[in-house]
Order: structure tokens, then sequence, then C-alpha cells
């Protein structure tokens, strides 16, 4: 009877793993605030998740003892940017849960919004990581881990690095522009020749 038992749990197990890892309740995508940032500005990393109907995500923002897996992101160190801050999500709702957790929660149904403020250090640079999140089903109660890595190249144009303009702005000194004056020489008048008189020819008179 044990073994049936604990043969009956392997498989419950096994099926809600293999089931698990064919369903993707949320879709990640991201961007910048600003297409072409300038070298020093600020601008923020927008996360964007797509989640299936009667499924939620829960958000970055609530206490990560409570229980649940708390959405995040981890930016791979580079010279190019540097993070301000922490994740923040955008307007989730808000749920106390008084049966399992014991604490308040927050979440987000159909789409979620997270963002990352950076600050521009180099030109060109590039912004890479992974993000961890975990995503529910109103209907089974099935959650599902939704996890995966990100990588954005903006193309901020060619040039050099804040200080390196810094110094070139400083050092370079504008160059007079050199002129050359073109002298035409005048033009003499035309001149017109004076008219020709007429040649008077003399009948001839012959003799008788």
């Amino acid at each position: 009877m044990k073994k049936a038992l604990f043969g009956f749990i392997l498989i419950t197990l096994f099926t809600t793993n293999l089931n698990a890892q064919k369903i993707s309740p949320a879709k990640w995508s991201w961007m910048l605030s600003k297409a072409n940032p300038e070298v020093g500005e600020r601008v923020d990393i927008i996360f964007k998740v797509n989640i299936i109907d009667d499924w939620y995500l829960y958000s970055c923002d609530f206490s990560r003892d409570l229980g649940p897996i708390v959405t995040s992101i981890k930016l791979k160190a580079n010279p190019s940017f540097i993070a301000l801050g922490e994740l923040t999500a955008i307007n989730p709702s808000k749920k106390m849960d008084t049966e399992i957790w014991n604490g308040e929660y927050t979440y987000f149904k159909h789409s979620a919004e997270f963002r990352q403020k950076v600050k521009i250090l180099k030109l060109n640079p590039i912004i890479e990581g992974s993000y961890d999140s975990q995503s529910c089903s109103d209907v089974t109660g099935q959650c599902v881990p939704v996890k995966g890595e990100f990588k954005i190249d903006p193309k901020i144009g060619a040039g050099e690095d804040l200080e390196k303009k810094k110094v070139q702005t400083a050092t370079t000194v504008p160059q007079p522009v050199k002129t050359q004056t073109v002298v035409t020489p005048p033009v003499a008048p035309a001149v017109t020749p004076p008219a020709k008189k007429p040649t008077t020819t003399k009948p001839t008179t012959t003799k008788k």
C-alpha cells in the first residue's frame, strides 16, 4: 500500500513538472526608454510581460520572506553603464493572503511592467543580465518559474566616451579660416569699326 502511494506521488510530481515545462504563462520583452541615449544620460530599462488569461505574476515589491518568488533581475557588470536604485514595479495590484502566505503580496494580471534605471557611461554599452519570476494559475493553483536572459545593445552613434569628450572640448582651439580674394581684370569695351562709304561707279561713254 505504501509503495503504491509512493509511486502515485512520484507520478504526480513527474506529471506536474512535465506540464510546468510545457506551460509558458508569461512572456518577457525589454527595451530602453530612449532609443539613442547620450553618454551621461539616465534612462530606464523597460521590462514588459504578457500574461495569459487566468494566470498572474508575482511583483518585485514585497517581502522575500513571505514565500512566493519575488520578481528580480540581475545585471552583468559592465564599465559602460551603472545601475541606479532597484527594480520598480509599475502599478501592481495588492492582495492580503491569510490562508497560505499570511501576509500581503503584489502581483500582475494580463500584463506587467518593471523598470530599472541606469546611467550610460560610455558609448555603445552592452546591457545584459537575467530575470527570475513566478507565475501561478487562478484555476488550478499551479505555479511555474518564469526565468530567462536578456541583452540590449543600444546604438548611440560614433564617438568616444564622456571623459575623452571633456578633454577634447577643453583643449581644442578653433582655427581661423583663411580666405582668398580673387581679382577679375576689367573687360575692355568692344570697338565697333566705322561704316564704309558706298563706292560710286561712273558710266562709260562710247564715242561715235
